[in-house]
């Protein structure tokens, strides 16, 4: 299932720990965003069926900007895939089987979602 980084913090923190822990975080802006909110369940059906090393996320560029910086996607919406701590992939969700497709973005402006996600005390340390 998708977990939430500000309802799910303990339990992301958790999860990131497990042997071979892969990170899926779906940005994007379901407010105004269209093909935002049709990724939605594509993600969440994906996310349902995950093996237990695969946390899914959803991040809102708005709902979580304290969590993402300054940073804005070019494309939205972007999933970024981390394992065992890197960023591996950059994909841009959009219409087609497969549901995203692989997109080259500066990968040093990307925040490290994985660093500030698996801090046990994250959520202490960033404003809701």
């Amino acid at each position: 299932m998708r977990l939430d980084p500000w309802d799910d913090a303990a339990r992301i923190a958790e999860r990131l720990t497990l042997p071979g822990a892969k990170l899926i975080v779906l940005v994007g802006a379901a407010g105004w965003c269209e093909k935002c909110r049709q990724a939605l369940p594509a993600f969440d059906a994906r996310a349902c069926m995950a093996p237990p090393h695969e946390t899914h996320v959803w991040m809102d560029i708005e709902e979580h900007a304290g969590l993402l910086g300054a940073w804005i996607p070019e494309t939205l919406p972007l999933e970024l895939v981390y394992e065992n701590g890197r960023l591996e992939a950059q994909r841009i969700w959009g219409p087609g089987a497969s549901g995203a497709v692989p997109v080259l973005e500066d990968s040093a402006e990307v925040p490290d979602l994985w660093r500030i996600l698996g801090r046990p005390d994250w959520a202490g340390t960033h404003s809701a």
